[in-house]
């Protein structure tokens, strides 16, 4: 998934902090090939979500 700056800084410290994230976008899936993200947006972190993350 190809993201702009700003969101790949978000999803770096999100993975560096164990917190999950949400976006919104258009998957594109070919023969053979597990689905992918052409376009992102409204890529996010998650809030109040309950539990932790192991």
């Amino acid at each position: 998934m190809a993201l702009n700056e700003a969101d790949s800084h978000l999803a770096g410290g999100a993975d560096a902090d164990r917190r999950m994230v949400a976006g919104t976008g258009v998957l594109h899936r070919e023969s053979g090939r597990a689905l992918r993200f052409t376009e992102v947006d409204n890529f996010h972190l998650l809030q109040g979500l309950g539990g932790a993350v192991p």
